[in-house]
């Protein structure tokens, strides 16, 4: 099976992935709030992976 992505696709998981990262590129403290902003950016990757599974 082979899943293809869009460009924009592509780009928002890009986005997505170096957002998430970022949270661990500094050694600050984290808060509940980025906990929340780290879950938010898991599901936003999980529905544009799960919706290309889907197809």
């Amino acid at each position: 099976m082979k899943t293809c992505f869009t460009y924009e696709e592509i780009k928002k998981l890009q986005k997505l992935i170096s957002d998430f990262n970022s949270f661990y590129e500094t050694e600050y403290e984290w808060s509940f709030d980025d906990l929340d902003t780290q879950r938010e950016i898991g599901r936003e990757i999980v529905n544009i992976l799960q919706n290309k599974i889907e197809e």
